[in-house]
């Protein structure tokens, strides 16, 4: 279903919001008119999407998402999570060549929002619509990874879900992963 058909999305905070319907086969515009509304109703807001450990405590009120290649190990405890994104995570061959210490973090990160940016289109856009949907007794999103934050910092963790929200909130710019890149291009 193209996104711009989508008449209306609730938003937990502001109410009902229509969005403008655009002539078929408009894709740029629709995946564009959805992360538009989407700021525009605070689902994507620093506050609405936030990040966190699959094994460790969540809050109740958050609608939590795993965006992991591939599914826990079932020998593991683990939470419950209400939804597992795979189309959003890293590619599994990406994420299988970092596991496997064959691609620096620096280089998987860079590697995994050119993907990402490569998804904006469909993927990503339809995982925007999807959290547009996301029922209002939530008070947000929380995305989910397998590695814990050193000391429970979540701006530091190297993991997937911090580079996702980075993307979905545009500030890739602020990530140290990206300022570092700029940095030895600068420098050459």
């Amino acid at each position: 279903m193209p996104h711009a058909l989508v008449t209306l999305l609730t938003s937990p905070r502001r109410g009902v919001l229509s969005t403008p319907t655009t002539p078929a086969g408009s894709a740029d515009s629709d995946s564009e008119d959805i992360y538009a509304v989407a700021r525009a109703i605070g689902v994507l807001a620093p506050d609405w999407v936030r990040t966190g450990c699959l094994y460790a405590a969540q809050p109740a009120d958050a609608y939590a998402v795993l965006v992991m290649p591939c599914l826990p190990d079932a020998t593991k405890r683990h939470n419950t999570y209400h939804r597992l994104c795979i189309s959003s995570a890293p590619s599994s061959g990406l994420y299988a060549a970092y596991r496997a210490h064959t691609l620096s973090w620096q280089d998987f990160a860079l590697r995994y929002l050119a993907e990402l940016e490569a998804k904006r289109e469909g993927a990503l856009a339809q995982f925007v619509e999807q959290l547009c949907a996301v029922p209002a007794r939530y008070r947000g999103v929380l995305l989910l990874g397998f590695r814990q934050a050193p000391g429970g910092n979540e701006t530091v963790v190297r993991c997937a879900r911090r580079l996702l929200r980075a993307w979905l909130l545009d500030q890739v710019e602020s990530l140290p992963e990206v300022q570092r890149q700029r940095a030895r291009v600068r420098a050459c």
